[in-house]
């Protein structure tokens, strides 16, 4: 009993780690397991809403029953924080039994203290552990201290760092072979990637790249998952996009959320750079959807990794055919035999950061 409570609290201590920022009294905390414990999703609910209680439980147990109709759910933990967590945790676990039939645990979080309802009430409360000095350890990055600095941390900067590319270097990079553009754009995501700090030329470069070149915008998504996640590369595309200037800026928003889509970065921050993305593209439709479907991008991955570079080759060969006596290039592929996107450990961004899959906490 001893080991299961201080599992539980644990547990709980990672939470702000999972969501990517910190959680407050109008917060319910929803997580997904299997029956080896193994951590599905993770998601914050944010419930100030001035609709009756009943039609947001509700309304969140249709969605996750929708997200996760694909999963082998074998229990979800709601965690209810503040002095109306556990009438809003208890109220919401029933409604997702009724929807999903589904095993569930109920969990309050008050006061840097957490408790357990049990078919005889609550448990005492316990004192929650500091869980930074683990996360930290692992790699993890702190999380944000709040929902809407997670989501400032896709927010365009008020004064771009760079303006459109000059028509001459324009006209250069216009007369390069596709596997040219595409390395020219790769080239200058590595180098922002690597560097950790804003390169106002290299953003540019980049920039224009993935906006005047819809093969080359593709291409550069699926290098971020080509043979695993690179949690840099999308990094690069956010901080692009967000120092881009105005009229740049819906097509990179648009090329950074699909790459922190495919990506599984938190769904906040994807639906925050969709804000900002061309409305009507297909491509937006498509991320869109997916998000509110609960779709898992790793299905995704495969397919649009192999036709971004079917599409390079096919181009580059036409291009060769009509410039013969031309250089040879080869695309810059991370790897060309490799197509199953696994995840690097943690990304380094401070708040642009994947959700973290923790046990389950011994329930």
């Amino acid at each position: 009993m001893e080991s299961k409570t201080r599992g539980i609290g644990a547990y709980v201590a990672r939470l702000p780690f999972v969501v990517g920022h910190q959680l407050s009294d109008e917060h319910v905390v929803l997580g997904a397991f299997d029956e080896t414990a193994r951590s599905i999703v993770h998601g914050a609910l944010q419930w100030d809403d001035p609709v009756p209680d009943t039609v947001i439980a509700q309304g969140m147990a249709d969605y996750m029953s929708r997200a996760l109709r694909e999963e082998s759910v074998d229990r979800i933990v709601v965690v209810g924080y503040g002095p109306d967590g556990p009438g809003r945790a208890t109220l919401l676990a029933d409604y997702l039994t009724r929807t999903m039939d589904v095993a569930t645990t109920v969990l309050h979080v008050d006061g840097g203290t957490w408790r357990r309802h049990t078919p005889g009430g609550w448990t005492p409360p316990q004192q929650i552990p500091d869980g930074a000095v683990d996360m930290v350890a692992r790699g993890r990055p702190a999380p944000a201290a709040s929902r809407q600095d997670l989501m400032d941390s896709v927010t365009p900067l008020k004064n771009p760092l760079f303006e459109p590319l000059d028509p001459d270097k324009a006209r250069e990079l216009a007369n390069l072979s596709p596997v040219q553009r595409l390395s020219v754009a790769v080239g200058a995501m590595e180098a922002l990637a690597a560097g950790r700090t804003d390169d106002p030329g290299r953003m540019q470069t980049l920039a224009h790249a993935v906006t005047t070149d819809s093969m080359v915008r593709e291409a550069v998504i699926a290098h971020t998952i080509a043979d695993k996640v690179h949690d840099g590369h999308v990094d690069a595309l956010v901080r692009t996009f967000r120092a881009a200037p105005r009229d740049l800026r819906p097509t990179l928003a648009l090329t950074a959320a699909a790459a922190a889509f495919l990506a599984a970065w938190h769904p906040p921050l994807v639906w925050g750079l969709l804000n900002h993305a061309d409305p009507e593209t297909n491509l937006t439709y498509l991320l869109t959807r997916s998000l509110e479907e609960g779709a898992k991008p790793q299905r995704f991955r495969p397919v649009l990794v192999q036709a971004a570079r079917d599409d390079i080759d096919h181009a580059q060969q036409a291009w060769e055919a009509d410039h013969p006596g031309a250089p040879q290039d080869r695309a810059p592929w991370s790897t060309h035999d490799r197509l199953d996107a696994q995840h690097q450990p943690a990304p380094t961004s401070p708040q642009q950061a994947r959700p973290t899959t923790p046990d389950g906490p011994g329930l």
